[in-house]
């Protein structure tokens, strides 16, 4: 008996400040001490932009101000039926005060130093993408349960361009 795919939708936001990004070391699976956007699953009656804006009150304890949807992912890992259908969002900080929470500790970090920060894979391809002003990155990525991408094809829309990045 084969088992279905199980797909679910998800919010993965970018914090922004001036040069730098918030980032989160995960404290569980999946990418148990690598560093990812904050995210979560949309729950029932959420829009996208409203499970992004809790995600990031209850994972690092700041208010959002704006939140700017970059892009829209399929994440599918190939070693389990799991598929996440990703909003990508881009965001500003209101108020607040930085706080960590059973998810990881967030941290903000230079906007120089992200390439040679141990990411979750799906990350380090798509962080330089989102973050560009005037850009929307669609696409699907493949990946393994620790993160990694197997393969992915991404449409990077900026500035009425269209850019394809693949990976087979």
């Amino acid at each position: 008996m084969s088992t279905s795919p199980r797909i679910v939708q998800g919010s993965v936001i970018f914090v922004v400040d001036g040069d730098r990004v918030l980032l989160l070391q995960r404290n569980h699976q999946p990418f148990a001490g690598k560093w990812d956007g904050l995210q979560g699953l949309v729950e029932f009656g959420e829009t996208p932009e409203e499970a992004a804006r809790r995600e990031v009150y209850e994972e690092a304890g700041l208010v959002l101000d704006l939140c700017e949807q970059r892009g829209h992912l399929l994440l599918y890992n190939v070693e389990r039926p799991l598929t996440i259908s990703a909003d990508l969002f881009v965001a500003t900080v209101r108020e607040g005060t930085l706080r960590g929470s059973e998810e990881g500790e967030p941290v903000w970090v230079p906007l120089a130093d992200v390439p040679h920060t141990d990411l979750v894979g799906f990350v380090h391809i798509t962080l330089p993408l989102v973050l560009t002003p005037g850009s929307l990155l669609v696409g699907t990525i493949r990946h393994l349960a620790s993160g990694d991408p197997v393969s992915y094809e991404l449409r990077h829309h900026h500035l009425g361009e269209t850019q394809v990045v693949r990976q087979a």
